[in-house]
């Protein structure tokens, strides 16, 4: 007869027996929950995914082996596979077993398979998402582990997890290829409108040029008006597409923001868009360096000035100013127009957005502009920002971008003051002594060469701070130049400007042996004001 020791001490280990098994439980459910979470999370592709579903699979439900198969045309398809699932579930499968497999699949239901052969259970589970079954999953271990209901359970549910990540990758993979198609109909569109488009502005040009009555010219200028417009509108569409495809590339050289400001802005006085309107521009005296791609950034600011005046009533203020502090050249563009709403402001650079507007202030547009500011402006490595205090009471755009500095030196003001040692390589006599009369007018002591020898030897005796090399000469070995140059001791820390290049040149040594690219033309400004920062390295 038990004795109540006895009892309790079996009662104690059916207690703990129970409570293994409930922690057990627990642990393959959590492993359940991490493992759906790690697929619904996956960005892969199907065939990766399908491989990852079996491989998981096996491994939450103890098998051996595991396949994924799928409905194609009719019939089930081996997706993926982990251990030899092809002789028990795809080609080498029983035909009772393919039965089974499609029982699966009709019944929506667990189905057992008591006998597979190589001495092995399996389990099929029905890949179940919205309502419809895209295919199964097949499992199989050795048949002194049978299968329980937790298995069956567990198997069930990882199998409705799986099947909706893989009908989100197909949902995923799909609206992947729309906009890939979009986007490439979009660059298409663009390229085609320039087909005509090319030539009426020819034909509106040669028209300007002919002596016309007043009503035909006042047609012409109004053909010619819009023709610019539409051509702005392909513009921007080629640009949606360069930004999509990532095949925006920037000509970055030293540029005086003052001068991408002062072109803008004349640009904007020349178009008809600024009739009525009191736009005024306001720059400091001394130049504002960045390195930077002049055409985009006169790109940024003309765009910023188009939406100020396409949404400020005429003769309302709108203000281009432009100042810098210790890091960074900052330009802000003022309006007393419409406003932005508060929650649209978050929005406002997102591509294809546009805020509501009065029905009496319908401006049109593609809602790309600002969207194009901002990419362009953090392609430069730089900030835009909006600001407004609501609807009717004018906005407030403002763009940072790091000012240019030559590395290595000082940038104190009174460095900048000092005059250069500048040394001109150049084979056009035109051109250098262009650039002689430029910086010497700036009070920069100048030396010119037309080429090696003479530039080497020149630099030999002169000890340039700043040597300026026209790269893109014929005849002229440039790179030469510039290596030889800075072998000297007396030059090693010289500063070394190439004109006229394009950067995949300049790029070819390494170390690098050109400090900075500038484009022809240069401006003056832009010019005088970074050899006035350029100096030498060490004294």
């Amino acid at each position: 007869m038990e004795t109540e020791r006895t009892r309790l001490l079996r009662i104690a280990r059916q207690n703990e027996r129970l409570l293994e098994d409930s922690r057990e439980r627990q642990a393959r459910f959590q492993q359940l929950l991490d493992i759906s979470q790690e697929l619904a999370r996956a960005q892969v592709g199907e065939t990766v995914l399908l491989q990852r579903i079996a491989q998981r699979g096996a491994g939450v439900l103890n098998a051996d082996v595991a396949a994924v198969l799928l409905v194609d045309d009719g019939a089930l398809v081996l997706g993926a596979a982990f251990g030899d699932a092809d002789d028990l579930f795809g080609a080498g499968a029983r035909t009772e077993t393919r039965g089974r497999l499609v029982d699966a699949l009709r019944m929506s239901d667990a189905v057992m398979l008591p006998a597979i052969g190589w001495g092995r259970l399996g389990m099929v589970l029905p890949l179940r998402a919205a309502w419809k079954v895209v295919g199964v999953m097949a499992v199989a271990r050795h048949a002194e582990r049978p299968f329980t209901a937790d298995d069956v359970l567990i198997g069930t549910m990882f199998a409705t997890h799986a099947a909706t990540a893989l009908e989100n990758a197909r949902v995923y993979q799909e609206t992947r290829e729309a906009n890939r198609r979009k986007d490439d109909f979009l660059a298409r569109l663009a390229h085609e409108l320039r087909n005509p488009l090319a030539p009426l502005v020819n034909a509106l040009q040669a028209l300007g040029r002919l002596a016309a009555a007043p009503d035909v010219t006042r047609l012409q200028t109004i053909m010619a008006h819009q023709a610019g417009h539409l051509g702005a509108l392909v513009d921007e569409i080629l640009d949606v597409s360069r930004l999509r495809f990532d095949k925006l590339t920037l000509n970055l050289q030293a540029v005086d923001l003052r001068d991408v400001a002062r072109h803008s802005f004349d640009a904007l006085q020349l178009s008809p868009l600024a009739e009525g309107h009191d736009v005024a521009l306001a720059v400091p005296p001394e130049p504002i360096l960045v390195q930077g791609d002049p055409l985009r950034l006169e790109q940024v600011v003309s765009n910023l000035l188009n939406n100020a005046v396409k949404y400020t009533p005429r003769g309302e203020p709108i203000r281009l100013l432009l100042e810098r502090n210790a890091s960074d050249a900052i330009m802000t563009v003022r309006d007393r127009g419409i406003g932005i709403a508060a929650d649209m402001l978050p929005r406002v650079f997102t591509m294809f957005t546009q805020a509501e507007r009065s029905r009496h202030r319908a401006q049109g547009g593609l809602g790309v502009g600002l969207a194009l500011v901002r990419a362009l402006v953090e392609r430069h490595g730089g900030t835009v920002s909006a600001r407004s205090a609501g609807v009717g009471q004018g906005s407030e755009f403002t763009v940072r971008l790091p000012l240019w500095r030559a590395p290595g030196r000082a940038d104190g003001e009174t460095r900048a003051r000092h005059a250069r040692r500048v040394l001109i390589v150049d084979d056009d006599p035109r051109e250098r002594d262009a650039l002689r009369t430029l910086l010497e007018s700036a009070g920069h002591a100048v030396a010119v060469a037309d080429g090696h020898p003479a530039a080497v030897e020149v630099a030999a005796f002169f000890r340039p701070e700043v040597t300026v090399i026209d790269v893109g000469a014929p005849g002229l070995d440039s790179h030469e130049i510039a290596r030889r140059v800075k072998r000297l001791p007396q030059c090693r820390h010289t500063y070394v400007v190439g004109l006229g290049a394009v950067p995949r040149d300049l790029s070819r040594a390494r170390p690098p042996l050109f400090d900075v690219h500038l484009v022809k033309p240069v401006s003056a400004t832009t010019l005088v004001g970074l050899v006035a920062h350029a100096g030498r390295r060490a004294e």
